[in-house]
């Protein structure tokens, strides 16, 4: 039963109990390391998606406040000198342009030549809306852009568009992930070395163990070439040493005092089988001895028999003649 339940062992894969641990490990740092990515993005771009949308409203209020003399006094050239300020002050700022009551254009930050078909998208604004913000494709790429339609005096004096770029946001989070990635990527390292040593010196003392273990048979101990375990590899023994013991410290000593008693019964049973081996020769040598007597006395008796009976009547010729032929 026990020799099947060894072959049925045998026959498992074997994975070592150090590369067990060095998965492990991988494993969580790889988990641990990518949910911190995924939660940092996340956080990374709800905060800059909130200032944003604080700038989208500040930029808003600024054009709103600064334009409206501009429309009621029709000043096209303080409207062309604003939308250009407020352009360049934030780079954004993609384009700032402003329309009249009848939504036509007024004064526009774009260099070259307005896009008309800007003026085909509809935001929709309701009447109690202070801003509208729609995202849309630039004209010019296919960045995303955040359009913000802001009405003046609710519409009245007419209506100011500022697109802000959302590439930075992508740029800031592209820059955060990649930071977080190098630190994931050095504690992942790090975590790897750590593991290694440490899964090393967990493992040491076991793979010791079973390697003794597996050796030991009737032909070592009879030979006393019988190892004792390490709890630590060499000259680091005698630095650990000086650490406070664990449960692999007790199971090394154990496990050496286990094949100490093993090998002082092998000896104690070999002397003992030795002592066995002389007492029956002993026994042997007094069994012949006695039989040897044997034979000796018997005809000694006859002789001393004869030799009594020749005492007791020393004048009878014919009973000595007997006796001595």
């Amino acid at each position: 039963m026990q020799k099947k339940e060894k072959r049925q062992i045998e026959k498992k894969l074997r994975i070592p109990l150090f590369w067990k641990f060095m998965i492990g490990i991988f494993v969580v740092v790889l988990i641990f390391g990518s949910i911190n990515i995924l939660l940092i993005h996340r956080i990374i771009y709800r905060s800059l998606e909130s200032e944003l949308q604080q700038r989208s409203l500040y930029i808003s209020r600024t054009i709103s406040e600064q334009s409206i003399d501009h429309l009621l006094y029709d000043d096209v050239v303080g409207l062309n000198r604003l939308v250009d300020d407020m352009k360049s002050v934030d780079a954004s700022v993609e384009y700032v342009f402003i329309l009249d009551r009848n939504r036509e254009v007024v004064a526009h930050s774009f260099e070259n030549y307005f896009p008309y078909t800007l003026l085909d998208i509809d935001h929709n604004l309701e009447a109690e809306d202070e801003i509208s913000v729609i995202y849309i494709k630039s004209v010019d790429s296919d960045e995303l852009i955040r359009d913000i339609l802001v009405p003046l005096l609710g519409g009245s004096a007419g209506f100011a568009r500022i697109g802000l770029s959302e590439e930075h946001i992508t740029r800031t989070i592209n820059r955060a992930s990649a930071t977080l990635l190098g630190m994931v990527l050095v504690f992942f390292i790090t975590g790897v070395a750590g593991a290694l040593v440490f899964s090393y010196m967990l493992t040491y003392p076991v793979k010791s163990i079973s390697q003794i273990s597996g050796n030991l048979d009737f032909s070592t101990i009879r030979n006393k070439k019988v190892e004792s375990a390490q709890r630590y590899p060499g000259a680091i023994e005698q630095v650990m040493s000086y650490l406070p013991v664990d449960e692999l410290d007790m199971l090394v000593e154990n496990f050496n005092m286990m094949v100490s008693r093993l090998q002082k019964a092998y000896d104690e049973l070999e002397l003992a089988q030795k002592k066995l081996v002389q007492s029956e020769k002993m026994a042997s040598v007094g069994a012949l001895a006695a039989g040897v007597a044997h034979e000796v006395n018997n005809p000694l008796a006859g002789l001393m028999h004869c030799i009594e009976r020749i005492k007791k009547n020393p004048g009878n010729r014919e009973e000595i003649i007997k006796y001595t032929a």
